[in-house]
């Protein structure tokens, strides 16, 4: 007889750590770090950019990054982002 609380034998599936959607998480966010690591160490020329009056030097990664940062909002679809609201003209009565 097992005490309350104690874990049977006859459980089915996979349990413990390492879990195949744990697996695929660990996998992706390691690619996504490789990749992220990558763009960093190809992108290291220096570039000149302007901001209205002063022009300031710094590697592209950052520059690019900031870009990302400033053209978009994560939460919205890109398509979304883009959309121009449109009103329609309506007729005007003869005089």
């Amino acid at each position: 007889m097992s005490p309350k609380g104690t874990a049977s034998s006859d459980r089915s599936g996979v349990t413990g750590t390492f879990t195949p959607g744990r697996i695929a998480i660990t996998v992706l966010v390691g690619l996504l770090l490789v990749l992220v690591v990558v763009l960093i160490f190809e992108n290291t020329r220096q570039v000149r950019i302007r901001l209205l009056v002063p022009e300031v030097s710094m590697p592209l990664s950052p520059a690019l990054g900031a870009v990302a940062v400033i053209g978009g909002d994560p939460r919205r679809p890109l398509h979304q982002q883009a959309q121009v609201t449109r009103t329609r003209c309506r007729p005007t009565a003869a005089a």
